[in-house]
């Protein structure tokens, strides 16, 4: 049973999106699930030239598994650019399996079996989902669990402070335009 409950919603692009009755939150943009997911998390951050030039496996971090929808993307990026990727993600709050399943992003993208593993897969350890796809969800908050340490990671927040603490850690930040209704995202990279 869910610790919480969800309003789904259509978003702009006709993708679903859920907002979590907790945090009275959107997991995304409602002007488009998919499309935002695209820029920020595929094209900004997978794709980027620096990645996909090596043809090196990749390891992903993402905070808040949520809907599946990043992995999913992630999965069929790396399929067509022949990726392999270690996907690790942390969620405290994870949707049921019969959520997942309500949502249309294989009407949409395809995949069904694999968007049905990712959530079926077991937690805190390490799940092969085929050749490609290496999944480790984190059951919890992210301050409570220890994962490796070398990790790509994908944030679009453009805060100003935020930006100040990634270029003190050493990481160079550039502002990329942002998803849709979304000025601007920062790429930090090591």
């Amino acid at each position: 049973m869910e610790q919480n409950s969800y309003e789904l919603l259509i978003s702009g692009d006709g993708s679903h999106t859920i907002k979590q009755a907790l945090f009275d939150a959107w997991y995304h943009s409602t002007h488009g699930a998919i499309a935002e997911s695209e820029v920020v998390f595929i094209n900004a951050n997978l794709l980027h030239p620096s990645r996909i030039q090596t043809r090196k496996p990749i390891r992903i971090f993402e905070m808040g598994f949520g809907t599946g929808l990043n992995a999913l993307m992630t999965y069929i990026a790396c399929l067509q650019n022949y990726i392999s990727v270690e996907y690790h993600t942390v969620e405290a709050y994870a949707i049921s399996i019969d959520t997942a399943l309500t949502l249309n992003y294989d009407s949409i993208l395809g995949h069904k079996a694999f968007f049905e593993s990712i959530h079926q897969a077991d937690w805190d350890m390490d799940v092969v989902i085929n050749d490609h796809f290496t999944i480790h969800k984190y059951k919890g908050l992210v301050e409570e669990i220890s994962m490796p340490e070398s990790m790509d990671a994908t944030s679009y927040c453009s805060q100003g402070e935020f930006r100040r603490q990634l270029q003190a850690c050493g990481f160079n930040v550039e502002r990329i335009p942002g998803p849709p209704h979304k000025r601007e995202m920062i790429r930090a990279t090591k």
